[in-house]
């Protein structure tokens, strides 16, 4: 449908109010592109909208060539498609977090735990951690959870390790304190007993020999 407008030396006598009434549509000076950038919501019907818009205010002295608009709209599908795309990828790397030990950096300090699931709320992807949801944004750090679970016994063991006296005060009294250290020692798996350090091994094998040494002299 044509608009028809007074023009006045080449301008249109009420072109401020039609730019004014562009604005509102949503357009102003932008392309369909820069709205896209500017709004992850926008979408196909929008920009249906704001074209049509565009070429009901159009200058009717300057119209708008058809391969103008064509140009527009091969660049809001550019957009479009990386949005979605980008999408895809957060969900994808949010879903490969379940089952794995994170820490996140919350309003509420550093929480650490297993990410049960994952879901999406307003275009952002969440976790859940410890029964609450986290922005998958705020996630500082990630562990496969055989590595953390490992990383915590060699960490219990070495604790326990550290309450054991040293050969020269060692008595047959520790000796259930030391057999507490052997027998987490031996449940290790081959993977978890790499991560014992070399210190508490050496210091498990030295007070084993001083156990025995003890007995055979008690005896």
């Amino acid at each position: 449908m044509a608009i028809w407008m007074d023009v006045s030396n080449g301008q249109m006598a009420n072109e401020a109010n039609a730019k004014k009434a562009y604005d509102s549509a949503g357009t102003g000076a932008k392309t369909a592109a820069d709205k896209a950038k500017g709004n992850t919501s926008f979408d196909k019907n929008m920009f249906l909208k704001l074209l049509a818009a565009e070429m009901q205010y159009q200058d009717p002295m300057e119209p708008t060539q058809n391969s103008e608009y064509v140009s527009e709209m091969a660049t809001f599908s550019q957009v479009e498609a990386t949005q979605n795309v980008a999408g895809s990828v957060d969900s994808i790397s949010a879903g490969s977090l379940i089952g794995k030990y994170v820490t996140v950096d919350s309003d509420d300090g550093l929480v650490t735990g297993v990410v049960d699931y994952t879901t999406k709320k307003d275009d952002t992807m969440y976790i859940n951690v410890n029964g609450k949801d986290f922005d998958v944004d705020k996630v500082i750090s990630i562990k496969d959870s055989q590595y953390y679970e490992s990383t915590m016994a060699a960490s219990t063991l070495n604790s326990m390790v550290s309450q054991l006296p040293d050969k020269e005060h060692f008595t047959l009294d520790n000796e259930k304190q030391l057999t507490a250290v052997i027998n987490l020692y031996d449940s290790f798996s081959a993977y978890t007993k790499q991560f014992v350090a070399p210190g508490d091994l050496a210091k498990i094998t030295e007070l084993t020999s001083r156990l025995e040494e003890l007995k055979k002299n008690s005896n």
